[in-house]
């Protein structure tokens, strides 16, 4: 197994909740970690990042299942190359008008299941000029926020 240098800063609660919702064993994280990063060499096509902290996104995302971690990891990297537009040298002066739309915004605090609560103002959107820009700036957002353990536990509610 790899040297790992990852440090878990899930909280106790939040780590007991990991457990229970989505299999998550503090005994067999980093060898599931480890199971993913081999099944890379069926795809040489990919250049998967393979630090452990991106690795228990796709993880915990699918409940510590590896197959399915990996299917989505395959699916991740399809997407990057096939709509670069959304994923590749984002500014977020690109979308002014996303944000000068009041479109979204993430409220203060959490709920009371510790969960960050995005308000999504439909509304105020016109679908086919917004679509774009808003995949762009969602994907942009998940980037900013998904590296924290405690979001991407929680998730988010919208």
């Amino acid at each position: 197994m790899a040297t790992s240098t990852y440090e878990c800063t899930l909280t106790p609660e939040s780590l007991e909740v990991a457990k229970r919702e989505l299999n998550e064993d503090p005994e067999t994280r980093l060898q599931k970690v480890q199971e993913l990063r081999e099944l890379f060499k069926t795809r040489a096509d990919i250049k998967f990042r393979s630090d452990d902290e991106f690795l228990l996104r796709f993880l915990r995302n699918k409940k510590f299942n590896v197959d399915k971690a990996f299917k989505m990891m395959v699916h991740h990297y399809k997407a990057r190359r096939d709509y670069p537009k959304i994923f590749n040298n984002f500014k977020p002066s690109s979308v002014k008008y996303v944000f000068d739309a009041n479109q979204q915004m993430i409220c203060p605090g959490k709920d009371r299941e510790g969960r960050t609560v995005l308000l999504a103002k439909m509304g105020k959107l016109c679908f086919y000029i917004f679509y774009d820009s808003c995949m762009t700036f969602g994907s942009d957002h998940n980037k900013m926020s998904m590296p924290q353990a405690e979001f991407k536990l929680r998730g988010f509610i919208k």
